[in-house]
């Protein structure tokens, strides 16, 4: 599923719920790119301004749905 996410000065486009999506400033410039590639994340961070920002929202979109898997639940 391909949709948007409009913030306040951001847009995320893509598919999150896949882990694969981009997210794109007020300006129209990628912010930062998240693609799921077989065995591992690939994270293109396109200004190194925003390096912490581009790291946090990958963890968190990567955190998604990891609670609703049995293995990871609390005896």
């Amino acid at each position: 599923m391909y949709s948007y996410f409009y913030g306040s000065n951001r847009l995320v486009s893509g598919s999150v719920a896949a882990k694969n999506f981009s997210v794109i400033d007020v300006d129209k410039s990628v912010v930062f790119s998240h693609r799921r590639r077989p065995g591992y994340i690939e994270l293109e961070i396109a200004d190194k301004k925003n390096e912490a920002f581009s790291v946090a929202v990958s963890v968190c979109a990567n955190l998604i749905n990891t609670v609703e898997k049995h293995e990871l639940k609390p005896a």
